[in-house]
């Protein structure tokens, strides 16, 4: 099995994932090694675990036949960035 960024039901959704490069793709339980989506660069995942501090809704791996590089952004960074784009809004508005 390739590696996985996350796994459906951790705890621990404290980052927010931006595909830098490679391909990730996204596997449910119910499904067993089928993948159910796959993220291209450009591509992000992990905002509802963050967002809700939930458990992950499903696993993340790099997809086979090549390595793959992702940005992580934890909690702290993505709450700043939606106050300062929410003030941004508020002010053009």
């Amino acid at each position: 099995m390739a590696w996985a960024r996350c796994r459906q039901g951790d705890v621990a959704g404290d980052r927010f994932y931006v595909v830098d490069e490679g391909e990730f793709e996204v596997l449910l339980r119910e499904n067993g090694d089928t993948p159910v989506h796959r993220y291209e660069p450009g591509g992000s995942f992990g905002e509802l675990a963050l967002m809700h501090d939930c458990a992950r809704a499903a696993t993340v791996r790099c997809a086979a036949g090549g390595p793959g590089a992702l940005w992580a952004v934890g909690r702290r960074a993505v709450r700043q960035l939606a106050m300062a784009a929410g003030r941004q809004t508020l002010s053009a508005a």
